[in-house]
């Protein structure tokens, strides 16, 4: 259905159309629930690429520059999904610069940092690893306490990646 929604989409939306909004609302959770697999087949995997790449197309044209970041830290993330670290590394690097450009909130910086940790572990460097890790631990530090669960499952992840490192 949503390659459906796509091609109909192709066809001509206007740029104020409310289904901009939708599809990148729709792609951006498809990729996040097909991340959430924990084992998925080549198709799964394209569609799940798919899905994030409509988030990020769907947000340039309907959201604001925090939902563009937003969308290319999912991009980061269902790349390593996909076992494509390289990708993967691009796209967190893409997030932290719209981060620093527009004074992003600490959660932003948490999930970019955190994106470009695993994609550099995934390429093996580890001193590029231990970097992104540190400043995602710096960044999930300030993000106020009420909210720190919301991302807390995360920087557990990533502090027993570490552990498992040194």
């Amino acid at each position: 259905l949503l390659k459906e929604a796509l091609d109909l989409a192709s066809r001509g939306l206007d740029a104020k159309d409310p289904a901009n909004r939708a599809l990148a609302v729709t792609g951006n959770n498809l990729a996040a629930t097909f991340e959430e697999k924990e084992s998925r087949t080549a198709d799964e995997n394209e569609f799940m690429l798919l899905c994030a790449r409509t988030a990020r197309k769907y947000w340039e044209l309907a959201g604001t520059k925090s939902h563009i970041l937003s969308s290319e830290s999912r991009l980061a993330m269902s790349h390593l999904k996909a076992g494509m670290p390289e990708r993967a590394r691009c796209h967190a690097q893409t997030c932290l610069e719209i981060c620093q450009e527009i004074t992003a909130e600490p959660w932003d910086f948490f999930y970019g940092y955190e994106a470009l940790a695993l994609a550099e572990k995934n390429l093996g460097n580890e001193l590029g690893f231990q970097t992104a890790a540190s400043q995602a631990e710096k960044y999930f530090h300030l993000i106020p306490k009420e909210h720190q669960h919301w991302y807390a499952k995360s920087m557990k992840q990533l502090k027993s990646i570490i552990s498992a490192s040194v």
